[in-house]
């Protein structure tokens, strides 16, 4: 698996992903989110193809803040310490770690 940035051409995968987490966030919220100028986003790729988006998470700075916000993880691809890594990869990335 691979964490990398979400990018623009993510955006229809990350509606197909909500879709099958059953997300309860209104989709409002991401849309609200995603348009911060400084927030960062990543997400999580399966292994072969294609690449199946399995996970994300955003970073939103506060202040001297971040916060994370839409962490999920595919119901298939639980327990496999992507939820923990997800963040951590997110704050060193975003460079809200510390």
């Amino acid at each position: 698996m691979r964490i990398r940035p979400m990018y623009e051409v993510d955006l229809e995968r990350i509606l197909e992903f909500r879709a099958v987490v059953s997300w309860a966030a209104d989709a409002r919220a991401f849309d609200l989110l995603r348009g911060v100028k400084e927030a960062r986003w990543m997400v999580v790729e399966a292994n072969g193809a294609p690449r199946t988006l399995v996970g994300m998470v955003g970073a939103v700075p506060l202040g001297n803040i971040g916060v994370l916000c839409h962490l999920a993880v595919h119901h298939a691809y639980r327990k496999l310490g992507l939820g923990t890594a997800l963040p951590r990869r997110q704050g060193s990335a975003s460079g809200l770690d510390g």
